[in-house]
């Protein structure tokens, strides 16, 4: 990517996106969108390791090429409430998909009776890009591109050995609460540093729980 290998990582997808002034139809900014996609069962929280793979990635990146503007996007089926308030805060994007796909020759009886039985949500995998995650990368993202690149920026260069620690799965619960809490008092602090430029740390709690015993699905407001 960027003419050169990534030591620490492929991602899943990357592209260029470039924002319009839809006004006079004439570019207003360029930006380097650095996907990950997990398609898993599991709920994201703002602990999972999953979720700090795509980060470190994108940290190295941005550190790499401090001159381009990096916006990381992270797709899964289901993110918890504080983990969309975490990636506003530190300047990624999450797209929760609310199914988890499964190949298409799986479609048929034995998928109903899984998703009846278990309560689950698979679905075959559709032959186009489902129209409301088109949505995201069409509409939704070219509004936030601008915010999200200038926080991350920022928090890129501050946290990126924390995303590195929490990347790693085989880290302990009380490991990852440690870290986690950490990395969110570190962001307080960017908060405090660069004030007009990151904003809404409030949201984000630095010491509400990070487990994911610490909010339960049904709470969560999806």
């Amino acid at each position: 990517m960027l003419g050169r290998d990534l030591s620490f990582g492929s991602l899943d997808n990357a592209a260029v996106l470039t924002t319009l002034n839809l006004e006079e139809f004439t570019p207003t900014g360029q930006y380097i969108v650095a996907v990950e996609v997990k398609n898993i069962r599991s709920w994201i929280y703002r602990s999972t390791a999953e979720l700090y793979q795509l980060l470190y990635k994108a940290a190295q990146l941005q550190l790499d090429h401090p001159t381009h503007r990096f916006v990381p996007v992270f797709v899964c089926r289901r993110a918890q409430y504080m983990t969309n308030q975490m990636a506003e805060a530190l300047g990624f994007y999450v797209i929760s998909t609310k199914r988890q796909y499964v190949p298409a020759s799986v479609a048929g009886r034995e998928l109903d009776e899984v998703n009846t039985e278990l309560g689950y949500d698979l679905e075959p995998a559709p032959a186009s890009p489902p129209p409301a995650l088109v949505k995201h990368f069409t509409a939704t993202l070219q509004s936030v591109a601008e915010r999200t690149a200038s926080r991350w920026s920022v928090t890129a260069q501050a946290l990126v050995e924390n995303f590195k620690a929490l990347r790693n799965d085989r880290l302990s619960n009380r490991d990852r609460e440690e870290l986690t809490h950490e990395l969110l008092d570190i962001a307080a602090d960017i908060h405090d540093n660069h004030r007009g430029t990151i904003t809404n740390y409030g949201d984000l709690g630095t010491h509400q729980g990070v487990t994911t015993a610490s909010v339960l699905e049904d709470d969560v407001p999806f």
